[in-house]
């Protein structure tokens, strides 16, 4: 794969990190519900507990969104709080909902008005974790993991699928994986395998592909100019 890189700024370190989740148990004891749907808001929790607010419809409406996608007249868009919009008017009006589950989703795609992938990260209580993927068949109705399986890969940053089965994925850096942050998947998101680039110390900020074997990539790199 050939990957061009340009590095936009330089700064001290990168904070934060990726995350992982696994979607709540529904059926027999042991057993993952892999299909989640979403939510208008968060139920009421006692005003002592701890934790980030509680996800009122007016906190979703007024949640931060990264990133949109559009398939004729049909859009989402996606945000802090797991917030998932989406619209069948070509942006006249929107529909707020969320992932039953907190999470800051990053990137969507959509290939048609019902086959899609939201993405991005989940933060653990101790910092860590991993990223959030998701797929749909029916226009984001319903969202299911790829392979009903728990994803490998760090939190994502931006993701774009190509067909059904291949993709790529820009992710924070994978310390399992010498540092990677691009992999490729070739089986719909189930298994998922670092690519190289010129620049294995950078963080990718934005990405845009041509194909599977062509792109480019900004961002910064670390530990360098405080």
């Amino acid at each position: 794969m050939r990957i061009w890189s340009w590095l936009l700024a330089a700064v001290c370190s990168i904070h934060g990190a990726c995350s992982g989740f696994q979607l709540s148990s529904s059926g027999p004891a042991g057993a993952v519900d892999t299909v989640c749907r979403l939510i208008s808001e968060e139920p009421p929790r006692d005003l002592l507990s701890a934790g980030a607010a509680v996800r009122l419809a007016a906190v979703l409406e007024d949640a931060g969104l990264n990133d949109v996608a559009a398939v004729g007249r049909y859009c989402w868009a996606v945000g802090e709080r797991g917030v998932v919009c989406d619209s069948g008017d070509g942006g006249e009006t929107w529909r707020t909902r969320a992932l039953p589950f907190d999470c800051r989703l990053t990137s969507v795609c959509f290939l048609t008005n019902r086959r899609g992938w939201i993405a991005g990260i989940r933060s653990g209580a101790d910092g860590s974790g991993r990223g959030v993927l998701l797929a749909t068949e029916d226009g984001g109705e319903s969202w299911q993991v790829p392979g009903a399986a728990e994803l490998s890969l760090p939190g994502i940053l931006q993701l774009q699928f190509f067909g059904s089965d291949e993709a790529i994925a820009v992710t924070l850096p994978a310390a399992e994986h010498q540092g990677a942050t691009l992999f490729r998947t070739v089986d719909g998101g189930v298994v998922w395998e670092p690519l190289r680039s010129d620049r294995a110390d950078a963080v990718w900020l934005a990405a845009g592909f041509n194909g599977v074997d062509e792109g480019v990539l900004g961002g910064f790199r670390q530990g360098l100019g405080c």
